[in-house]
């Protein structure tokens, strides 16, 4: 096993989840992006579309669908797992939105994230990941990129 090899020193992206207080300045309707995760590089650019992405989701509207929210736990999964992505392609040097599935011996692609934490060299305390939380996170990318 490789160990962090491919875990970054610093994170490249980050979440920010603004308060109900913050947006009450904004109206009615920015009330409802309360506790939404938003995400932002280090440089301080919005990731507009992971951020439509989970603003959709939040809402229940995504693709079309409406009826039940996410709860606020689910969302905040769903945000780390794209954030987890965001960060394996920075490390990588590549560009999230066109990354190809690949295959297992190209690590800058969806299924070498995968292998990445099946093996544990992309998972918090270098262990391996259980394929269900794998697959999900890899759906998350896919989700995320569809939008």
């Amino acid at each position: 096993m490789q160990g962090n090899r491919h875990r970054p020193k610093v994170a490249h992206y980050r979440l920010i989840l603004p308060q109900k207080n913050d947006l009450s300045l904004f109206g009615t309707e920015a009330v409802k992006l309360a506790g939404i995760p938003i995400v932002i590089s280090n440089e301080g650019r919005l990731e507009t579309i992971v951020t439509d992405f989970m603003i959709e989701r939040s809402l229940g509207s995504w693709c079309g669908f409406s009826g039940a929210r996410l709860s606020a736990n689910s969302i905040l999964d769903l945000a780390r797992d794209i954030i987890g992505f965001l960060n394996y392609c920075a490390a990588l040097g590549v560009d999230w939105v066109s990354l190809e599935r690949g295959d297992e011996t190209k690590p800058a692609s969806v299924v070498g994230y995968a292998n990445a934490m099946d093996v544990g060299s992309w998972a918090f305390g270098s262990r391996p990941i259980s394929s269900h939380t794998i697959s999900r996170r890899a759906q998350s990318h896919q989700c995320c990129v569809l939008h």
